[in-house]
């Protein structure tokens, strides 16, 4: 069966010693993933691989589509395939304005090959379409790839970016996004969603 996530947030730290965590979602293997208008704001930390600052593993098969959201807590695993937004990814997925403010992403065991602000790792045959995405790195803070390991494809051309602190506190830097009803950004380091 298919899941949607929508208008819900995490404020809570994750910390798991097992496979796939998520701010968000885990592990989701049966049915299409749909999440919007959500976010996790907390730290998610995993002992093993597939760590994501929204989803930790999507699984083959399946359609996943996550729009207006995003991932501020920092995340960090001890295996591959780590992400701002999603630590492994398999099948048809779209990510539409959505951002990473992450100041940690990292793995600790040298595994920084299949880490990514974005994605940690998109696996073979699988295409990731990803329009107006951004991710933070800023000298020692988030991290530069989009992603770690690319195995398949990364479209959606070059309106996902890399942004400073300074640039994420600037409503210009988010191209197109809709600052009226659903994002807001007033007294804040990033783009928070309305509520």
């Amino acid at each position: 069966s298919s899941l949607t996530i929508s208008n819900s947030s995490n404020i809570g730290n994750v910390t798991s010693s097992s496979l796939y965590i998520g701010g968000l979602v885990g592990l989701s293997s049966k049915g299409d993933l749909t999440i919007d208008n959500s976010s996790n704001i907390g730290t998610v930390k995993g002992s093993s691989k597939g760590v994501g600052g929204l989803v930790g593993r999507r699984t083959d098969g399946v359609l996943t589509t996550i729009s207006n959201s995003f991932n501020s807590g920092n995340v960090t695993g001890t295996g591959t395939d780590v992400g701002g937004i999603i630590g492994r990814i398999y099948g048809t997925s779209t990510l539409t304005n959505v951002h990473s403010y992450a100041k940690v992403v990292e793995t600790t065991n040298g595994a920084e090959s299949s880490v990514g602000g974005i994605v940690g790792t998109i696996v073979n045959k699988t295409i990731l379409t990803a329009k107006n995405v951004y991710w933070l790195h800023d000298n020692t803070n988030g991290i530069e790839k989009a992603v770690g390991l690319n195995d398949g494809t990364l479209a959606g051309g070059s309106d996902n970016n890399k942004l400073t602190i300074a640039q994420f506190k600037e409503q210009g830097s988010f191209k197109t996004w809709d600052f009226v009803k659903v994002w807001e950004l007033i007294n804040s380091e990033y783009p928070t969603l309305r509520k």
